[in-house]
């Protein structure tokens, strides 16, 4: 049985005939998108491929070109390219199944995500809706770069405090830089963070792990370090609301 879906014939061997003529269409923004909506790939098995063409319709309508306006010579290098290579798909081929004549009976199933944070587009996003799960990750990926870098008496077993407590200082101070740039720059200076800073009130300072840290009127108080100077981090962030759902 043979479907054919916007140009693409699928059989049951999941071999596709990708369209050959998208070359011979002109440079254009118009002839772009024809070729980035041209390809049926529900399933994604040649994305890598077919978002360089996305990538470059996005680089089009950055330039502020129009439709049928022909574009500049760099970039149509680039999709005369992709256009020479898109003929190696007539033989792609994908099994509908990779295990036939075998009974399937998994205990344990893993999810691996391979994530990718590229500026022209994803590979893949990984979402961690709970602090605890995201904290402990950390601290496993931590303990694998450590053990990468020696060469003997790699750390094993369970997660120590410090372990813990090194992964909750690593995203204290992601939100700290993403949000207090200029303060933390200021302060490393030796210098006075800006009247108008919006924690200028809160006459923060940087402890030795470099987070920024309230000095006020507890400092005086005996009480722990912790509770003395709390650390510095905006209420509106998704990392401190996942913070204060898990504590509460």
């Amino acid at each position: 049985m043979l479907t054919e879906v916007s140009g693409l014939e699928l059989a049951d061997s999941g071999k596709g005939k990708i369209p050959l003529l998208l070359g011979k269409l002109p440079c254009t923004k118009r002839a772009v998108l024809k070729s980035a909506a041209h390809i049926f790939d529900p399933v994604g098995f040649i994305s890598p491929f077919v978002v360089r063409i996305k990538c470059l319709l996005q680089k089009l309508w950055t330039k502020g070109l129009g439709w049928d306006e022909e574009f500049p010579d760099e970039l149509q290098q680039n999709r005369l390219q992709w256009c020479k290579e898109i003929t190696l798909f007539s033989e792609f081929k994908i099994p509908r199944y990779y295990f036939p004549n075998m009974e399937l009976n998994f205990d344990n199933v893993q999810l691996h995500v391979f994530v990718d944070a590229n500026p022209a587009c994803y590979g893949a996003v990984a979402y961690f809706s709970s602090w605890e799960r995201l904290r402990r990750l950390t601290a496993w990926i931590q303990r694998f770069c450590r053990n990468a870098r020696k060469v003997k008496d790699h750390d094993s077993g369970e997660l120590s405090a410090e372990e813990l407590e090194g992964a909750e200082i690593y995203w204290m101070k992601y939100i700290q830089e993403e949000n207090y740039p200029e303060d933390i720059k200021a302060l490393k200076t030796n210098k006075s963070i800006p009247k108008d800073s919006k924690i200028f009130k809160l006459s923060p300072f940087l402890s030795k792990n470099c987070l920024l840290l309230v000095k006020g009127r507890l400092q005086n108080v005996n009480l722990s370090s912790t509770l003395k100077h709390p650390i510095v981090l905006p209420s509106n962030h998704l990392l401190v609301k996942m913070i204060i759902y898990d504590a509460h």
